[in-house]
């Protein structure tokens, strides 16, 4: 028996309403039940129902593929402010920040410093495959 939060039913309720589906109710609200029950529209989808859904679709996958390049083209700007904006501090503040690293890391601090970006960009280098094939499959195509 189904329960609806709020509305206590008993089992006395529970066979009147069946009752009423099979047969005739003294309840006014279980007759009208039965009665629409009984006597449940026959209604068909539009014939150009499978056209119109196909149509949502195609139209649906258009738009996202736009917001996708949208995305893209953005984060593509982004990225190249920050790279941009990389640059300039590096020639603004470059020269104390290298003094800073090399008084409080030693001599070698920026050789290594240049070794670990390297090998932080090599390690991204395989990456780029996956995602590369991730959106092809991601977006059929």
């Amino acid at each position: 028996m189904n329960r609806v939060p709020g509305l206590e039913s008993n089992d006395a309720r529970w066979q009147a309403q069946e009752r009423a589906l099979t047969g005739v109710s003294s309840d006014a609200g279980d007759a009208l039940l039965q009665h629409a029950l009984r006597t449940l529209p026959s209604s068909l989808p539009p014939t150009d129902f499978a056209a119109g859904v196909a149509h949502a679709a195609t139209q649906v996958r258009a738009s996202n593929a736009k917001a996708d390049r949208n995305d893209q083209i953005l984060v593509k700007m982004l990225g190249a402010a920050m790279a941009g904006s990389a640059v300039i501090c590096a020639f603004v503040y470059g020269n104390a920040i290298a003094t800073t690293a090399v008084s409080l890391l030693g001599e070698n601090a920026l050789q290594w410093a240049g070794l670990g970006g390297l090998c932080v960009s090599v390690s991204v280098l395989p990456w780029a495959g996956v995602l590369a094939h991730t959106r092809r499959v991601g977006h059929g195509g």
